[in-house]
């Protein structure tokens, strides 16, 4: 993972989607970037780059929102998050950066943001 900087001030976004879908719970955020291409080479590197704070953020509020705690809770349950790039939508999945479930990440991500350092709180 990158080094991030992250200014003291306050978060703030929307989840445009979450979703059921065969017993899994998932994420769509919506994009409107205008980018050179949106194909898989394109959109994981930029996802990465520019989006990765999201998210992290929006699957653990979506999973304590759907009461998914446990390791196997999160694998019967958790879906992943999807980015739809609107101006990229193709027919054959052009557009849409897809991020699996990764029980071990999530709980990285939790343990960072219990820390004060994550928000820029303190050194």
């Amino acid at each position: 993972m990158r080094g991030w900087r992250i200014e003291r001030g306050l978060v703030k976004g929307f989840v445009d989607l979450l979703f059921e879908h065969q017993g899994r719970v998932y994420v769509c955020d919506w994009k409107s970037d205008t980018l050179p291409g949106y194909g898989p080479d394109v959109l994981g590197p930029h996802c990465e780059e520019s989006y990765e704070i999201q998210a992290r953020i929006y699957t653990v509020a979506a999973l304590r929102l759907c009461g998914i705690a446990t390791r196997a809770d999160f694998e019967r349950r958790w879906g992943g998050v999807f980015f739809c790039f609107l101006r990229g939508l193709g027919p054959d999945g052009e557009g849409i950066h897809y991020l699996p479930p990764d029980w071990p990440s999530l709980l990285s991500s939790e343990r960072d943001m219990l820390q004060p350092q994550f928000w820029g709180l303190s050194s």
